[in-house]
């Protein structure tokens, strides 16, 4: 009996490999999302603690630390409005990311459904073949006894 070779399994397998190098970029866009948001909670907890660190001066004091940690409240503000930009970028690169797995995964899904359903015809094909070969082995049995009796 000869083996099953589907036309298409290069494909398939180029398919699967695709669609794992894309899941693998998509758990890194993930981690850098994971890492811009632990960049902004960061500079937004600096900029809380200065701000505490502020009402806890006496009101001598205040005035003049208050230009300065304005001053740093506007460069900490920049970070972040920087940072989100960042984010909303990475976040549209991941939406992207995710709609090329989405489509991968379907064809890839489709291109398995299509080897089944081929492997299936195969083994139905090799079936007939087979009861086609019994059927003329029975036939010239048949034949043989009938044209030279014992």
């Amino acid at each position: 009996m000869k083996k099953f070779i589907w036309p298409l399994q290069r494909l398939l397998d180029i398919k699967e490999k695709q669609e794992d190098f894309a899941r693998i970029e998509l758990v890194t866009i993930t981690e850098q999302i994971v890492i811009i948001r632990g960049q902004i909670m960061m500079q937004k907890t600096i900029l809380h603690s200065v701000f505490s660190e502020l009402n806890q001066l006496e009101p001598q004091q205040r005035p003049q630390q208050q230009r300065e940690c304005m001053e740093y409240a506007h460069v900490i503000d920049t970070k972040i409005e920087t940072l989100g930009q960042a984010l909303e970028q990475t976040e549209q690169k991941r939406k992207k990311k995710i709609e090329e797995v989405v489509k991968l995964r379907k064809f890839r899904k489709g291109l398995e459904r299509l080897r089944a359903k081929a492997l299936v015809d195969y083994h139905e094909q090799i079936n007939r073949e087979e009861q086609k070969q019994l059927d003329e082995n029975i036939t010239t049995t048949f034949a043989r006894k009938i044209l030279m009796p014992a």
